[in-house]
């Protein structure tokens, strides 16, 4: 089996932040606790809403309250601020703070308990192994993790000039698109789209394909008669754009691997193009 593998990298490096100060001394043992408030909030960065931006205030708040949880500023367990402190921070109301604490929350980053706070949840991270030709959920499920796919679209559409070279169809030519979204422990982990040839794969389009496994390369193998066999692989590091974002509910811009693989047959005939985008924070893959 061979695979080939070229690294590039995509994305700019960039760090920007902004600390807020610590408010006046205080006596007394109220002052002593104040005071030790004071010192976390003082040790919180943020990098308050921009209004005259043309982003809305809850998502500029939310990529950076993400930021601040990814670095690993505060251990999985801890509580961020309380919500009037956070809304003081960022210079925001607590309608825009609440709302970006539930797209937060939706992401899987945090847990919200009433009486106790803002809890930062561990990050799901899952290690793959891309030697084997076997199925990304096949390899997760087998580790323990609760996995779910969504199939996001599936359909014939006119084939990426790419995808066409690679697969030996026309320029211009229609291939069957495959794209879903994976998850693991609810928490969504990569964005796979997968081009396929119609003349190898008719009706494929239309096959119902299952929300709780991968079942692609199972149905290719066992309708088709073609079982994937060897993968080229392609890695890059990426920048995620707006619509990556919100479907992998990551902030605008977040690192993303990128990984293109050409996945042939037992004679060598190229069966699919595929593209996944994997969560860096998420994800450990071996080749």
């Amino acid at each position: 089996m061979y695979f080939g593998l070229i690294i590039q990298s995509k994305i700019p490096i960039r760090s920007t932040g902004f600390q807020i100060g610590s408010g006046r001394p205080m006596m007394g043992e109220r002052g002593r606790a104040l005071k030790s408030s004071a010192k976390k909030i003082h040790q919180f960065q943020a990098v308050r809403v921009d209004p005259d931006s043309p982003v809305p205030a809850y998502v500029q708040l939310e990529q950076d309250l993400r930021r601040h949880i990814q670095s690993g500023a505060q251990p999985f367990g801890s509580r961020l601020p309380p919500e009037q402190t956070l809304a003081r921070l960022y210079g925001v109301s607590r309608v825009t703070l609440r709302q970006a604490l539930q797209r937060l929350a939706d992401a899987g980053l945090i847990s919200r308990r009433r009486n106790t706070g803002t809890i930062i949840t561990a990050i799901p991270e899952v290690t793959l192994d891309l030697r084997p030709m076997e199925s990304v959920t096949s390899q997760l499920r087998q580790a323990g993790y609760q996995t779910r796919v969504e199939i996001l679209d599936q359909g014939i559409q006119t084939a990426p000039e790419e995808t066409a070279a690679a697969l030996q169809l026309d320029v211009g030519g229609n291939a069957i698109v495959v794209r879903r979204l994976l998850s693991a422990e609810g928490s969504p982990v990569s964005l796979i789209t997968s081009w396929l040839p119609p003349r190898l794969f008719p009706g494929l389009e239309s096959v119902l394909l299952s929300s709780a496994e991968d079942s692609l390369w199972s149905v290719l193998a066992t309708i088709y008669q073609r079982t994937p066999t060897q993968g080229k692989n392609i890695l890059e590091i990426i920048s995620s754009s707006v619509q990556e974002a919100e479907t992998l509910r990551v902030g605008f811009g977040s690192p993303l691997i990128k990984l293109i693989c050409v996945i042939t047959d037992p004679s060598g005939v190229p069966i699919e193009h595929s593209t996944a985008l994997w969560i860096t924070s998420k994800v450990r893959l071996h080749f």
